[in-house]
């Protein structure tokens, strides 16, 4: 025999079989998840009630088998009836980050829609019913510079030429929502811009371009060497400039 399902909220089945009569003779009985201590069976009327509330997120079903049976003798007087009792999810419970608070970092003068990081939450809510479960992120605090994927968490570059030397870190804060529109949760998002050129920052002066020159040049002076540095003269030399290589 196929059990019977039903969806708990505020209610449960009555079992009740043709061979009661009124007449007191037939008693219900109960077995199962949770009987006697979760659920209880009404001898008399085969109503079935929860003793206490029930957490989806801790048990979402319960299997219980109700038999009619003689009330002086204790005899079945049909077969056992099983049933799946289905908690009903309610939106109690909020998104979560996986981890966090985040760090990453970025190239400086990275273009627009660069890739950074991702951030992840889940809800424990049931993610077959409702929205409850379903996440969307958002920037809270981070805009213009930063931008959120609602569905996904991926987080990109919202402006270009972000520039270490004139801003070493970003702090975001990316909330989850879960769709139900009940719970928001918060995380921090710190960015660092990465130098483009740091080997460059061991010159103590400003140097202009590097350039490559032929081997046989330079092996009349020097048989290891094969770069020629040198020093632009030039009054317009700014601190940009140390990045510029050729």
């Amino acid at each position: 025999m196929r059990p019977s399902f039903f969806s708990f909220l505020s209610c449960l089945p009555q079992l009740h079989t043709d061979l009661d009569k009124g007449d007191s003779a037939v008693k219900y009985t109960l077995s199962g998840d949770g009987a006697g201590t979760i659920f209880t069976i009404d001898q008399t009327t085969g109503d079935i009630h929860a003793l206490r509330s029930l957490d989806r997120e801790e048990k979402p079903y319960y299997t219980l088998r109700a038999q009619a049976v003689d009330l002086d003798s204790n005899r079945p007087l049909e077969p056992e009836s099983e049933f799946v009792i289905k908690v009903q999810d309610i939106n109690d419970n909020e998104p979560k980050f996986l981890e966090g608070p985040y760090t990453a970092s970025v190239p400086e003068m990275s273009p627009v829609g660069t890739y950074v990081t991702q951030v992840t939450a889940t809800d424990a809510d049931d993610p077959t019913y409702g929205n409850s479960a379903r996440v969307v992120y958002s920037i809270l605090h981070g805009q213009p510079y930063f931008s959120v994927e609602a569905k996904t968490g991926i987080i990109k570059t919202a402006l270009p030429n972000m520039d270490r030397e004139v801003k070493e870190q970003y702090q975001v804060l990316i909330q989850a929502k879960d769709m139900g529109g009940s719970w928001g949760y918060d995380t921090d998002v710190t960015f660092s811009p990465v130098w483009l050129y740091p080997n460059l920052k061991a010159y103590k002066k400003p140097i202009k371009m590097a350039t490559k020159t032929r081997m046989k040049t330079q092996q009349k002076h020097d048989k290891s060497a094969i770069f020629k540095v040198t020093q632009n003269r030039d009054e317009n030399v700014t601190k940009s400039s140390d990045y510029f290589w050729s």
